[in-house]
């Protein structure tokens, strides 16, 4: 993951943690990951 990260620094979300892309899930699907559905 690293040397594709160095390859392709451009790529949007090349540098995002995992913490981060959770957080950002977190906000694209309204929570519903980890959540309970209705």
């Amino acid at each position: 993951m690293r040397t594709w990260r160095e390859a392709h620094r451009e790529a949007p979300g090349a540098g995002t943690t995992v913490a981060e892309a959770f957080k950002l899930a977190d906000r694209i699907f309204g929570g519903l990951l980890g959540r309970e559905q209705r």
